[in-house]
């Protein structure tokens, strides 16, 4: 395996196609192979790297949710998260918990459930498949009829005459 921390550049594209999870110092070449350490050699100890966990989006906008509860906008951004990630349910899940714990948010947080169900009920009407309908076209049907008509005509004609 050849070296890849040739002027550090090469060595950031490789990191970030590699390991997407690692922070990496970037510009700075020997701070950035001090973090990762050279590869190929033996005699360095193990990289220091530096991993975090991303914050899940929907943690954050509940976040906000509950720093202003007031806050339509703040609820209807949640919603909007939730819905765009496919995790309508955990949405339910947490107000929910808000409407049974919270006497005070109550009635807001039953109406925000009442949206939900709303919006789950559109989702699935909006995937619902209608079975085909096979609708025959009446001119067809009538060509159809017209030239077995005319082919039977001219069998009767052909047969009287033979």
């Amino acid at each position: 395996m050849g070296r890849l921390d040739g002027g550090g550049k090469r060595l950031t594209q490789f990191v970030k196609r590699s390991a997407p999870h690692v922070l990496f110092l970037e510009g700075h070449r020997r701070a950035s192979l001090a973090l990762l350490g050279r590869f190929g050699r033996q005699d360095r100890r193990p990289p220091h790297v530096l991993i975090f966990r991303p914050v899940d989006p929907i943690d954050e906008a509940w976040g906000r949710v509950e720093a202003d509860w007031g806050d339509e906008d703040a609820h209807r951004r949640f919603v909007g998260v939730c819905v765009a990630l496919d995790r309508l349910p955990e949405a339910g899940k947490r107000y929910r918990e808000v409407r049974e714990n919270d006497p005070s948010r109550r009635e807001d947080a039953a109406r925000q459930i009442d949206t939900l169900i709303s919006l789950a009920t559109q989702q699935l009407q909006d995937t619902r498949v209608k079975p085909p309908q096979i609708e025959h076209k009446r001119t067809l049907t009538w060509a159809a009829f017209s030239i077995m008509l005319v082919l039977m005509g001219m069998g009767v004609w052909l047969s009287m005459r033979w």
